[in-house]
Parts: structure tokens; C-alpha cells; sequence
């Protein structure tokens, strides 16, 4: 649904309507669910993804702006010297003591990487923040479904909504499904697209970023305007895109060492 609607629309306009019912029709939900996705995809699209991409909202990005579902191919290490894990491992030593991701390192040289040939992926969203193109930086949007709420036996209906998504426990839901790295590898291919198809590229000036949304955590509007102010919102990590390690990591990529 996320990927067809025209965010700028009315959540009530027929279009965006007639694609919610398709699409519940074509996963075997019952109709009487469209005004409850109705809700969660206001809550998404009304939400401020953060300081460091300007509060920019979904609603405000036009349609021919956006590129939904952008498909990539990296082709790992071209001179067949086998990618490991110590090496990309090494490339995120580059946070700071405060950083969520400052021992994030040790996870990744943990993994079971040792290769080369071809990542084939595809990017849920990129947008840019701004309506001028040759002025806007690029961000990786990616879609999380991840439940956090309770699971407690003694609960009948299990809960799960925006007080269940702090800071600290997104960001050990990302730390534990490797999304950071996921993050990166997104960044790389999206600096090699812009590099072929935006003119007078500069990672510096058109690279943004990524906004990890988790849509379950989403508040309300009102509940976001009782907390103006607040240093975040619910469901929602967004990081500036460090240069630095992803111009390492694009190297790594593609000679098999730094």
C-alpha cells in the first residue's frame, strides 16, 4: 500500500481508497479493516521524520519525487579478493562513545561473511528533502513491521503501540536485526545511482541519510502535538549518512579491501 499511494492525496480520496480495499482483497483481509489501515497510514504519513532531515513528512513529498521499490545489484570485490566480516566490521569503529552503534562492530565481525559474486537487494522508499532536486539530499526510507510491545501470557490481546517504541529499544531492534549494516549497503547503492543519474553529483551535498520507520510505533497526530518539543518521535530512527565509512565501505564493495 505504502509503495502505490500518492502520499500528497486525502487519506479519503478515492484512489487511495480503491488501493487499500485491492490490496486487502488480494492478501484475504476483510474490508471492514480499510478505516484501521485508513488510521495507521495518516499516523505514518503525518509524522515528522526527524531533525536531521528537516521534519520532513511523507505527505509533503510529491509523487514524481520518490522512487518506490529501487532494485540494485553491488557487484562484491571485481578482482575476486573475498569481502570478510573483519573488514566491514572495521569500517564501523568510526562512532563515537555516545553513538547507539559505538560497539556495533563487534556484532558485525561476528557474522558468517566471507565472499564475493553479487547482492542483489531493492530500497522500500527514496525520496529527497526538498521539492528543488538539484538542492535536495537523498534518503533511504525502509519500512519496519517489528512488533515491541508485550507479549505476557496473562494479557488476552497482546498490546503494542508508540509508548512501546522508545529510543533504547528501537535501537537495540536494530542493532539485533543488523539494520545498520543493511543501512549501509542501502547508502552505497543509493550513492552509486545518484552518481549515474544525478547531474553534478557530490555525496557531500546530495547524500542524506536513512529514516528506519517502525509503523506500529507511529503516534497519532495529536498524541505528536501534546509533544512538541519531545527529542523524538516513536517509531522513528533517522541518522545522518556518515561519509567517511560508506565511501570505505563502497571501496570494499567493489576491490575487496580499503
Amino acid at each position: 500500500i505504502l509503495e502505490k499511494i500518492d502520499f500528497t492525496k486525502s487519506i479519503n480520496h478515492k484512489q487511495t481508497e480503491n488501493i487499500i480495499f485491492e490490496e486487502l482483497s488480494r492478501s484475504g483481509f476483510q474490508n471492514i479493516l480499510i478505516e484501521n489501515v485508513k488510521q495507521g497510514i495518516q499516523r505514518i504519513i503525518n509524522a515528522p521524520l526527524g531533525k536531521a532531515i528537516n521534519n520532513l513528512k511523507l505527505e509533503n513529498v510529491r509523487p514524481q519525487d520518490k522512487i518506490s521499490e529501487l532494485k540494485f545489484d553491488l557487484s562484491l570485490s571485481t578482482n575476486n579478493r573475498k569481502i570478510n566480516s573483519l573488514d566491514i566490521a572495521n569500517i564501523f569503529r568510526c562512532f563515537p562513545a555516545d553513538h547507539f552503534l559505538e560497539n556495533y562492530h563487534d556484532d558485525v565481525a561476528k557474522l558468517n561473511i566471507y565472499g564475493h559474486g553479487f547482492l542483489t537487494g531493492s530500497i522500500d522508499l527514496v525520496l529527497p528533502d526538498s521539492n528543488d532536486i538539484n538542492k535536495a539530499k537523498w534518503w533511504v526510507i525502509d519500512w519496519k513491521s517489528n512488533w515491541l510491545g508485550n507479549q505476557l501470557e496473562h494479557e488476552s490481546q497482546p498490546k503494542c503501540g508508540p509508548l512501546d517504541y522508545s529510543k533504547k529499544k528501537m535501537y537495540l531492534e536494530m542493532i539485533r536485526h543488523h539494520y545498520p549494516l543493511q543501512a549501509f549497503l542501502y547508502l552505497v547503492a543509493l550513492h552509486r545511482f545518484l552518481d549515474w543519474r544525478l547531474p553534478n553529483y557530490s555525496p557531500e551535498k546530495h547524500l542524506g541519510g536513512y529514516s528506519y520507520i517502525f509503523l506500529r510505533g507511529i503516534p497519532s497526530h495529536q498524541e505528536i502535538e501534546n509533544n512538541v518539543g519531545a527529542q523524538y518521535i516513536p517509531g522513528v530512527i533517522t541518522e545522518k549518512a556518515p561519509l567517511k565509512a560508506l565511501m570505505k565501505l563502497n571501496k570494499l564493495i567493489q576491490n575487496g579491501m580499503i
